[in-house]
């Protein structure tokens, strides 16, 4: 090992392990549902107004014709009765995908929040416009004998299903909001170092999911009611984070906030070497999770000047903002590293004026602090 390299925060053992996630294995039609992605926009008192995103693809040579249906049921902590929220008629061209946005209106919606951590299930039903029976005639191979066959058509092409929670997340002049409601993050470091020592290595990043549900409870019996993601484990690696679904899948039913950190997190090394690509690809596997409420794809790297800084945040912002405009965006925690005194850009960190503040620095969702 190359001790000029190793790092404080992270075992001195370089064989770190990993947790690869899960594996699936969808057996689908021609046509079938790619992606659901279903969120809050507003919240009205007890009413939320809700949008599901719908990718559909259709991979056959035909046109298809059928009705998208979105479905929904309390799941978590109360279960309750599946009732349809909203459908559309829709058209698909040969080799079409495409994404069908519906909008509702959910009363008296059972909103998700530390206090009370409801969850929803969420299907989308994606139902052929054909059905029934459909006899065809054919000749043998011999072209003496006409045969028939009967083709049975299926009316449901697919079924697609998540689990979310409905809530908004806001910043107001300063002031940290769930569904409009100020909230206070107590939300502690999670480096992910445990015991026993000699495990530490190989636990850093892939833990057992009883010690994920331990840690978890912990801060909850700590009166803390979230997180910062900050696993560390090199200064080498070019990513340094994870994106474990486990801790959300918990965390979105005990009722904890995350300071997500996605796998292409950025430590101290300049961010501009970060996987972008892989930083939205993370973004689009948990932005169900309504535990999540801030991206912060990095902790204090290297930014030397203004124009590399606003490059960087440029880059997360376009990995990000595109796939999920719904949480606060963070590109670093410590924004005293991007060399700007104030919090509105007019000033460097020397105090001395800024001729031009770039748009991104105060752009739609952007958060800064100084952890």
């Amino acid at each position: 090992a190359n001790f000029k390299q190793m790092m404080h925060h992270c075992p001195t053992d370089p064989n770190i392990g990993w947790f690869a996630g899960r594996s699936f294995l969808h057996l689908v039609r021609s046509t079938f549902v790619s992606d659901l992605y279903v969120y809050a926009n507003t919240i009205e008192g007890q009413d939320a107004e809700v949008t599901a995103e719908v990718t559909l693809y259709n991979t056959s040579y035909t046109f298809y014709k059928g009705q998208l249906q979105v479905l929904l049921k309390d799941w978590f902590p109360t279960d309750g009765k599946e009732w349809v929220a909203d459908s559309v008629e829709v058209e698909l061209q040969p080799q079409e995908q495409r994404t069908q946005k519906l909008r509702f209106r959910v009363k008296d919606a059972h909103l998700w929040s530390v206090q009370e951590p409801q969850l929803y299930q969420v299907r989308a039903l994606l139902v052929n416009s054909v059905s029934g029976k459909k006899t065809e005639t054919f000749s043998a191979v011999d072209g003496d004998l006409a045969r028939t066959r009967e083709l049975v058509i299926d009316k449901l092409t697919d079924d697609y299903v998540i689990t979310t929670g409905f809530r908004t997340i806001e910043q107001d002049d300063g002031t940290f909001r769930i569904n409009g409601q100020p909230e206070l993050l107590r939300a502690p470091l999670y480096f992910g170092q445990r015991f026993p020592l000699e495990r530490n290595a190989l636990d850093l990043l892939c833990p057992h999911s009883e010690d994920i549900m331990k840690e978890l409870l912990a801060v909850k019996k700590m009166n803390g009611n979230g997180m910062r993601m900050s696993a560390h484990w090199s200064d080498d690696n070019p990513q340094d984070g994870t994106n474990d679904p486990r801790f959300t899948e918990i965390a979105d039913q005990l009722g904890l906030m995350f300071i997500w950190q996605t796998a292409s997190w950025i430590r101290l090394r300049s961010p501009l070497v970060a996987d972008f690509e892989g930083m939205a690809e993370d973004v689009r596997q948990l932005r169900n999770a309504p535990s999540i409420v801030i991206w912060q794809p990095s902790n204090h790297p290297s930014l030397t000047d203004w124009k590399s800084a606003m490059a960087y945040w440029h880059k997360v912002y376009d990995a990000i903002y595109p796939n999920d405009t719904t949480r606060l965006i963070t590109p670093t925690a410590d924004f005293r590293h991007t060399r700007v005194y104030n919090d509105s850009g007019s000033r460097d960190d020397k105090r001395r004026p800024v001729s031009y503040c770039d748009p991104v620095w105060t752009a739609n969702r952007i958060s800064r602090g100084s952890m």
